[in-house]
């Protein structure tokens, strides 16, 4: 959602629907959804907060775990 609002993908229905939904969010939701693709790819945070929110997710494996 968050990739297709910041690509410009807002001329249409769906795109009204993402930018209503991002109004909604509060900074700390929007801060998980911009460092969420960060953590897919296996990012390793220096924010403690971050590393325990996203180490508690069965997905994500920091890149220093995967050694």
């Amino acid at each position: 959602m968050y990739a297709m609002a910041i690509n410009g993908h807002t001329d249409d229905s769906y795109g009204e629907y993402v930018k209503s939904t991002l109004a909604k969010l509060g900074k700390e939701d929007l801060r998980l959804l911009r460092n969420y693709l960060f953590a897919l790819n296996g990012y390793v945070f220096k924010d403690v907060a971050l590393t325990a929110i996203f180490d508690k997710q069965v997905w994500y494996q920091a890149e220093e775990k995967k050694r």
